[in-house]
Parts: structure tokens; C-alpha cells; sequence
């Protein structure tokens, strides 16, 4: 078994984009409740993981409930 861990790509907290309001969501932990979104970099990132991991088949993917997270996750399985 192989185990691939990937880190959310930029998101608008990583480059503090005061342009950019955080999901507030009350369902997530306290630490968590600033919700950032991807910058366009970051999409990119994304996107450029999801073509260099295209030969991998997964048989589970994971990933934490911030809009980051699902972001990079459905970028990668764009190419599964």
C-alpha cells in the first residue's frame, strides 16, 4: 500500500489577501472558523498536482472539511 499526502494548495490566508473575506463556518472548531479559498496560484497548484498524480488510482482520498482542502482534493480528482 502507497500513501500519498498532499498539502492544500495557496490559499487567500497564505498570502493574507485582505480582498478576499474567509467563509465563516459554524459547523467547523474554533480554529478552523476562518475558511480561506484558493488564490488563482493556488488553483494552478492544484491543478498542476492533479495532472502529475493522473497515473496514480486511488483507492480512497481524504481531506479535511475547509473549502482549501475540498478545493486541492477535486483539482487532483479531476484526473482520476
Amino acid at each position: 500500500m502507497k500513501v500519498y499526502v498532499v498539502r492544500h494548495a495557496q490559499s487567500r490566508q497564505n498570502v493574507h489577501d485582505p480582498e478576499d473575506a474567509a467563509y465563516v463556518r459554524p459547523e467547523v472548531k474554533e480554529y478552523e472558523s476562518r475558511d480561506y479559498s484558493l488564490t488563482p496560484h493556488g488553483e494552478d497548484q492544484a491543478d498542476r498536482a492533479g495532472r502529475r498524480l493522473s497515473q496514480v488510482k486511488f483507492d480512497a482520498v481524504f481531506c479535511g472539511p475547509l473549502h482549501r482542502h475540498i478545493a486541492t482534493a477535486n483539482a487532483i480528482l479531476r484526473y482520476q
